[in-house]
């Protein structure tokens, strides 16, 4: 069985303080899991759980010309944004189990985290 230590991720410290630049867009996004009807649990965002999509998001992109920004295109787990964007990205947790997600970017983010129960 595996065991871990939980970090205050919040707690972290950069080697080089740069200030956040403010957001041009939030995404909020409400994570949770749920029992489907054959007994599986599956991870949701709002509401939805992801189903990997026929057509790789590249391809339809490159394929669609001027339409290649219509968020709809994609399907419902997408989110078309513009170049340079700053994104505010709000997960809320409502499941009541801890799980970790992660955010990859670079630089890699700095964390803020309010505990709210739902």
């Amino acid at each position: 069985m595996y065991s871990y230590t939980t970090t205050n991720d919040t707690a972290l410290v950069p080697v080089v303080v740069e200030p956040a630049l403010p957001p041009t867009t939030t995404i909020e996004l409400e994570f949770g899991f749920q029992t489907m009807n054959d007994g599986t649990n599956h991870g949701f965002f709002n509401n939805l759980v992801y189903n990997m999509p026929l057509v790789p998001p590249i391809m339809t992109a490159l394929s669609l010309g001027e339409n290649a920004t219509i968020q709809e295109a994609y399907g419902p787990y997408s989110f078309v944004l513009n170049h340079e964007d700053v994104v505010d990205l709000v997960v809320k947790n409502t499941d009541t189990g801890k799980h970790p997600l992660y955010v990859f970017s670079f630089p890699p983010p700095a964390p803020d985290r309010d505990c709210i129960a739902f």
